[in-house]
């Protein structure tokens, strides 16, 4: 049930915001049933679109994509602001990267598949606006 819940509650923070951007655009546009049809085209693909995007970068960040940045950042950080204080559990970037993978972080594969479905319904309300 804690699995379907996340899906249950990004489905509908993603519906909410298309309906909103959908209905700020209807707004300004004339209007017709191609405007309204135009209009949640327009707020499900940008919903979706920012779904994918951070259900993407999680599932990349998670597979280790980023190691080698946010070790950098860390050691670039720890040098300027705390010049004093060595960390000394990371002495190599391989001590790092192996302490990285006992912790597993959790991809959000989730917001992917949220993503997917309202570029889906995107296409597919474009689908009817174009027909």
């Amino acid at each position: 049930m804690k699995n379907y819940r996340k899906y249950l509650v990004s489905f509908v923070v993603a519906l909410v915001i298309a309906v909103l951007l959908a209905q700020h655009e209807y707004a300004s546009l004339p209007v017709g049933e191609k405007s309204m049809i135009r209009a949640y085209a327009d707020g499900t693909f940008f919903s979706g679109v920012f779904f994918f995007s951070f259900g993407l970068l999680s599932s990349l960040s998670a597979s280790g994509l980023f190691n080698s940045t946010n070790y950098a950042f860390k050691r670039l950080f720890n040098t300027f602001f705390h010049p004093k204080k060595k960390d000394p559990n990371f002495k190599s970037y391989y001590d790092w990267v192996q302490a990285k993978e006992k912790e597993e972080k959790g991809a959000l594969t989730f917001l992917l598949v949220i993503g997917a479905i309202f570029l889906l319904i995107s296409f597919v309300l474009l689908f009817f606006f174009y027909l």
